[in-house]
């Protein structure tokens, strides 16, 4: 017979499951060592925040839905403790190494010699004497609060000093729920640790216990010796309750007692599949990212699988296997170029996920929709423009698109087209073609209205760069323009340097400033200098930059190729403009900028608003399950 459980405890059995799920098992001392590297990465582009899960935690997550979400939000969780062993020794499941975090953190510590930190946590004097012990190896501790103060004076703190190393240390659930804020709020790579007591022991306040007793995971009585009346019920009460819940939902993983239709569901398995992503920097790498981000709080497991070379760069092949912000990255080699590859890839790889996610319709795309049939797999599709980026080749990408790309869309579950333009584009392709435009992360909460001018994106020839230097010239010399033009963005198929020369040619070579690549936490300064967006692009497959640029103010002036026009009339904001006509272009803008008024940048800010990516990832995950039958 079933089991008699309480409706509510049925109904968060699943999100439990989903945090067991989640748990970064780490299987002997060598993958240690690679994950304790991989957290000591400076370069990971955001905050990267690691909790722990112990005996404790685990009931609290069984009565505070909002502790639950907080740590499903953490990039790492890692097992603490005997009775999480427990837990997974009943579920048939390896445990792997115990992350005790009062150990694990000396050891992360040391990996941030000579750098800075914060230590937020614990009180006066112990708070002093832990950061006393910490200099001592070689560490700066810049930042220097209490656990009493409100979450907000933490982030703030942390914003200022921008330290790569943050210490949380005044206990649960307070610390998760300030990792989690800082997670999404800082704008800086840095790793963001839950310690619970660990500033308690470096700073004396409580003694560790006996070597053997850790051995054995019995630290916790010893600490129940020392401090019996404030920890009998977490201790005596609490892990009686612990193994209990253990064991029930043991039987209900296990199904040995339990019906079919009272099994919890486990998490969803998404594959992205993605011709380029991280190191790889661009619009279409970027939308992977995100959306992997946030599938991934919404309980499901992600994994990338992508190319191992990023394209027009000389570096040898990537690594196979990578874990980047979080998210496992699998890289195949593969058969030709960027135009036209063949992956080298087995479609039995794709049998362990429940669904499979493709992006773009390249080589990747037809190799999908061909060994569909043998995946089994529910297989989705993402337009990103298709491979109409150039005029390059134009006769034989249409009938590669009438013909091979035709043919491979009707093997997927259902197509989602970025814009009006790929919906047109896609039309007939495929019964269940959605319309499900991009999102795109805000580049701050500020509005800017400096005299400046930028561009962002990639150095790539269909964007025209050439053509916007030109434009920015004429403005600059015949009509007296002020203000710089900054060019953010990585080379791709043109070089800096013939961009410098041809701004050299026109007089304007102090004025056009080269910034390559800019992580996010340095955008802000350079972004208040600006007032107004450019870009040439022959072609874009959604616009994504120029929404960012407006979701901080910035006034669009772009080229009329299907997606800018689109969003300019949408929008009602900016214009569009012809680059390939210099001078009229340049008259056009000139003749714009003395009527742009505060009124047009708040409702530049309010349009990028609409572009949300909790509705867009909400969205997709409904149309999976539309979609999957």
């Amino acid at each position: 017979m079933p089991l008699s459980l309480p409706p509510a405890l049925r109904r968060k059995d699943p999100e439990i499951l989903a945090l067991i799920d989640k748990i970064h098992i780490v299987a002997d001392e060598a993958a240690l060592e690679d994950f304790l590297a991989a957290l000591a990465k400076p370069d990971t582009g955001r905050p990267v925040t690691v909790a722990f899960l112990n005996a404790h935690a685990f009931n609290m997550c069984h009565r505070d839905p909002a502790f639950l979400s907080d740590l499903m939000a953490c990039d790492y969780v890692l097992r603490d403790g005997i009775g999480i062993k427990i837990l997974f020794k009943l579920m048939g499941r390896d445990p792997g190494l115990n992350m005790n975090g009062t150990d694990l953190i000396p050891r992360i510590l040391k990996l941030f010699g000579n750098k800075k930190a914060a230590l937020l946590g614990t009180q006066s004097p112990y708070l002093e004497r832990a950061a006393r012990k910490i200099e001592d190896g070689h560490i700066k501790v810049q930042t220097l609060m209490d656990g009493y103060r409100k979450e907000e004076d933490y982030l703030r703190a942390v914003e200022k000093d921008r330290p790569p190393l943050v210490l949380l240390a005044m206990g649960m659930p307070k610390q998760e729920r300030v990792a989690n804020m800082l997670g999404c709020r800082l704008s800086y790579p840095c790793l963001v640790v839950c310690g619970g007591a660990i500033l308690d022991f470096l700073g004396g306040k409580v003694s560790r216990a006996p070597a053997f007793m850790r051995t054995y995971g019995l630290e916790w009585l010893y600490r129940l010796a020392l401090e019996p009346k404030r920890l009998f019920k977490r201790y005596v009460i609490g892990n009686f309750l612990m193994l209990a819940r253990a064991l029930r939902l043991s039987l209900l993983y296990r199904a040995a007692r339990v019906k079919p239709e009272t099994r919890p569901a486990p998490p969803l398995k998404i594959l992205h599949v993605v011709r380029q992503f991280d190191p790889a920097v661009g619009g279409l790498e970027a939308y992977v990212k995100n959306m992997i981000l946030h599938q991934k709080n919404a309980g499901c497991v992600c994994e990338v699988l992508t190319l191992n070379r990023v394209f027009n760069s000389k570096e040898p092949p990537l690594p196979g296997h990578e874990t980047i912000e979080g998210i496992p990255v699998r890289r195949v080699g593969y058969i030709g170029g960027q135009r036209l590859f063949f992956p080298l890839i087995r479609p039995s790889f794709f049998k362990s996920f429940d669904i499979v996610h493709v992006h773009n319709t390249d080589m990747f795309f037809d190799y999908a929709g061909a060994v569909r049939a043998r995946m089994k797999k529910p297989v989705f599709a993402t337009t990103h423009g298709g491979f109409f980026h150039t005029k390059d080749f134009s006769v034989l990408k249409k009938i590669y698109f009438r013909t091979i790309t035709r043919h491979s869309c009707k093997n997927y579950n259902a197509i989602f087209a970025t814009s009006r333009n790929d919906y047109d584009t896609f039309k007939g392709t495929n019964g269940n073609l959605v319309l499900r435009p991009n999102a795109i992360m805000p580049l701050g909460d500020f509005t800017a209205s400096g005299p400046d001018f930028i561009y962002i994106g990639r150095l790539a020839k269909h964007k025209n760069i050439a053509g916007l230097i030109e434009v920015f010239a004429a403005l600059a010399n015949r009509f007296g323009t002020e203000g710089n033009l900054h060019i953010v963005g990585p080379e791709w198929d043109v070089t800096k340097e013939e961009l410098k020369a041809l701004a050299r040619r026109h007089a304007v070579e102090e004025r056009v400033i080269f910034h390559g690549f800019v992580k996010p936490e340095g955008m802000e300064t350079l972004l208040k200098k600006c007032g107004i967006f450019l870009s040439a692009s022959a072609f874009e497959g959604f616009g994504m930059s120029m929404l960012e640029a407006m979701s901080v103010g910035l006034i669009p002036f772009v080229q009329p190729n299907e997606s800018f026009r689109e969003l300019i009339d949408a929008g009602q904001v900016g214009a569009c403009v012809d680059f390939t006509q210099v001078q009229d272009a340049a008259e056009k803008i000139a003749a714009l900028i003395p009527n742009i008024k505060p009124a047009d940048r708040a409702s530049a800010r309010e349009y990028a608003a609409k572009f949300s990516w909790d509705e867009l990832a909400r969205n997709t995950m409904q149309d999976y399950g539309t979609f999957s039958g």
